[in-house]
């Protein structure tokens, strides 16, 4: 079984201070102008600007900021033209990296990317070098508290008549994994069953892990990772490190 991107779990539990800051909103824009950019404003015929939208109302993005992103990919607003990036990486302990990043000057963002990764002991890494330890999935995320009209063996089981091919129980959320071009129709029959959802996207997930038991290496990590998570341009990273839960404790409370 392949395995789960451990970042996006403890990216999870960051959510509250993120979304305070508004980086989350910040991050959720760049990716909608992105989305326009490639595939048009057009919702009906670019599945991602609708995965991105859907992704907006769930965290109530406000509507001026979408409209904003939108306009901005489709080169109505005055400013840098952007483009959307994926840079392949090392990290400390031997990580694999995917960063995708939304930028309006790829020069300077290479270079804080490959700085960062260098104070690190990390690496930028030729195209196709780190991707292919990972496989492309639609992601879902369910909240439990927010599904208590439903017993939980029912929803698990209404998840798996969904189409899911995966989910993972952690805390109190169960991400749901689905074959990216089935993501959509995964959600509507989720929906159809009263099923809230709290978030959904396409994700980058790792075929394995590398098992992280040191606690001074998994420090390093999630130092590394916070760093490079801090660069404005970078939208997310996926990575296959997997630290032990009793390490992790404490991190981001």
């Amino acid at each position: 079984m392949s395995g789960h991107n451990k970042w996006s779990q403890i990216k999870y539990q960051k959510a509250t201070a993120d979304l305070r800051r508004g980086k989350v909103f910040s991050k959720i824009a760049g990716a909608i102008a992105a989305a326009v950019k490639v595939g048009g404003s057009d919702m009906s015929a670019n599945i991602r600007l609708r995965l991105l939208l859907d992704q907006a109302r769930h965290l109530n993005m406000p509507k001026e900021n979408v409209s904003r992103a939108i306009q901005r990919g489709e080169g109505k607003l005055t400013g840098a033209n952007i483009e959307e990036v994926l840079y392949e990486a090392y990290g400390p302990a031997g990580i694999a990296i995917i960063i995708n990043v939304i930028t309006d000057n790829r020069n300077r963002t290479t270079a804080l990317i490959r700085s960062t990764l260098n104070k690190f002991g990390g690496r930028l890494a030729e195209n196709g070098a780190a991707k292919y330890l990972f496989e492309q999935k639609g992601v879902l995320i369910i909240n439990l508290e927010s599904n208590q009209q439903i017993n939980k063996d029912e929803l698990i089981l209404k998840i798996i008549d969904a189409g899911a091919l995966d989910f993972v129980e952690d805390n109190s959320n169960l991400t749901v994994y689905t074959p990216p071009k089935e993501l959509e129709q995964v959600k509507k029959n989720l929906e159809q069953s009263n099923i809230i959802i709290q978030e959904i996207k396409l994700s980058w997930e790792p075929k394995n892990m590398i098992e992280i038991s040191d606690a001074q290496k998994a420090t390093q990590i999630l130092n590394f990772m916070d760093i490079l998570d801090e660069i404005e341009e970078v939208n997310s990273i996926y990575s296959n490190f997997d630290i032990e839960d009793k390490i992790l404790e404490g991190q981001y409370k």
